[in-house]
């Protein structure tokens, strides 16, 4: 699922190698004002994403972290506690 400020949406990509820029979409029509970063969660174990999705963001002015699908889900809860702007894409374990 893909979790932003105001919505929590269903998120087509199972699995890291399904990921794609066009999932992150709605976090990159954000903009950096909105999402200062995306929690990514890739599963078990973390594995870096496509160089495009990267690179998207960036150019975007969004950063990305890369974790384990778990720890992202508790990194965006206190995360979003605290009032950071974030989004937060979660592939199933």
């Amino acid at each position: 699922l893909l979790i932003l400020q105001d919505q929590v949406l269903p998120w087509a990509p199972r699995t890291l190698s399904d990921l794609s820029t066009a999932d992150l979409q709605a976090v990159i029509s954000r903009g950096p004002r909105e999402v200062e970063f995306v929690l990514l969660g890739v599963g078990i174990k973390p594995t870096p994403p496509p160089p495009a999705l990267r690179q998207a963001l960036q150019a975007a002015g969004i950063g990305l972290e890369v974790m384990d699908t778990a720890t992202a889900a508790r990194t965006y809860n206190v995360l979003a506690a605290e009032g950071r702007r974030l989004a937060c894409a979660l592939i199933a374990i």
